[in-house]
C-alpha cells in the first residue's frame, strides 16, 4: 500500500514558539485525528511527540501506527504481549501488559500535552517523581504541570490530572470529552475535570483507607444507635414523670372535693399522705426546674 509522505517537524518543536492558546488549539487538531481513529475502532498505543508531525500548513499528522490494534469486544486483541511502547508516554496498563482500550490513548494524549506545556515528559525523572517501574501500581506521582511552568492556570492542572489518572475508568470517557474540556478552558467556561476532582479524591481516600473508614463507620453507627436508644428511654422517663406530676395535682384537687363531706377526716388524711409522698418524689428534681419547684411549694 502507499502511505502519505509527511514533511514537517515534530509537534513539540513546532509548538515551542506558540503561546498557551496556540498550543491548545494545535492539540485539539491532534485530538480530532485520534478521535477519528477511535471511531474506526483503532487504538494507536504509541502516541508521543515524535509520532506527531506538523506540516507546513500547521496541520498535525499522526504517524507510526505500527503497534496500533483494532478494538474487538469479543477478543482480547488489545493486550500487549511484546510491550512495544514508549515508557515516558505509555499508560500504566500498557506497562503492566494489561488489555488496552481508547483510555490508553487518552492517557498518552495527556502525556503529550504535558510535554507541550512543560517541555518534558510527565515521567521524566525529577526529585519529586517516582521511578517509571512504580507507574504500574498506580503509585507514581506526576509533578503538577504548573510547578514546572508557573504560567499555567490551575484548570490545566485539573484537565491533565484527569486525562492521566491511573485507573482507565477514571479518565475522560472519550477523546472528544477531553477536547471539550480544553475548549471550555479556551472559552472561559468551567471545566468538568475540576468539578469532579473532589469526589475523585474522596473515592481514592475511601479505597486507600477502606478498613479504618469501615471501622469508623461501624463505630459511628453504634454510637448513633446508642443515642437513639438513650433518647427513647429519656422520652419514656419524662412522660412518666409528667404523669406522676399530674397525679399529685389531681390528688390535691380531690382533697378539696371531699372536704365538705361528713366523716371525711380519715379519707382526707390518706389523700394528704399520698400527695406528700408524690410531692417529695417530685421535690428531688425540683432544684433543676424552677417552675416545678414553685408548683411543689404551692402544693
Amino acid at each position: 500500500r502507499v502511505l502519505e509522505y509527511v514533511q514537517g517537524v515534530t509537534i513539540d518543536e513546532y509548538a515551542s514558539t506558540l503561546d498557551l492558546s496556540g498550543k491548545l488549539q494545535l492539540f485539539l487538531l491532534v485530538c480530532d485525528g485520534v478521535s477519528h481513529a477511535h471511531r474506526q475502532s483503532i487504538v494507536h498505543r504509541d502516541l508521543k511527540p515524535s509520532n506527531i508531525l506538523v506540516d507546513s500548513s500547521g496541520h498535525p499528522k499522526l504517524l507510526d501506527f505500527g503497534i496500533a490494534k483494532l478494538l474487538d469486544v469479543t477478543l482480547d486483541e488489545t493486550k500487549t504481549v511484546e510491550r512495544l511502547l514508549t515508557p515516558g508516554y505509555a499508560s500504566p496498563e500498557q506497562l503492566r501488559g494489561d488489555a488496552q482500550t481508547t483510555a490508553t490513548d487518552i492517557y498518552s494524549l495527556g502525556a503529550v500535552l504535558y510535554h507541550l506545556l512543560t517541555g518534558r515528559s510527565p515521567h521524566e525523572p525529577s526529585p519529586d517523581s517516582l521511578p517509571v517501574s512504580r507507574q504500574t501500581s498506580g503509585e507514581s506521582n506526576v509533578t503538577t504541570p504548573s510547578r514546572l511552568n508557573p504560567t499555567l492556570p490551575r484548570d490545566i492542572d485539573y484537565i491533565l490530572r484527569k486525562a492521566m489518572r491511573h485507573e482507565p475508568s477514571e479518565r475522560y470517557g472519550s477523546v472528544d470529552a477531553f477536547a471539550d474540556d480544553i475548549r471550555a478552558f479556551l472559552e472561559l467556561r468551567p471545566v468538568k475535570a475540576r468539578s469532579g476532582d473532589t469526589w475523585y479524591r474522596t473515592r481514592k481516600f475511601l479505597r486507600r483507607y477502606r478498613l479504618p473508614v469501615a471501622a469508623a463507620t461501624i463505630t459511628n453507627a453504634r454510637l448513633y444507635s446508642g443515642l437513639e436508644v438513650a433518647n427513647y428511654q429519656r422520652a419514656i422517663a419524662q412522660q412518666r414523670f409528667q404523669q406522676v406530676r399530674q397525679l399529685a395535682t389531681r390528688v390535691l384537687a380531690l382533697d378539696k372535693a371531699i372536704g365538705g363531706m361528713e366523716l371525711s377526716t380519715k379519707a382526707r388524711n390518706e389523700v394528704v399522705a399520698m400527695s406528700k409522698g408524690y410531692l417529695e418524689a417530685l421535690g428531688a428534681e425540683a432544684h433543676k426546674d424552677h417552675d416545678l419547684a414553685l408548683e411543689v411549694g404551692e402544693a
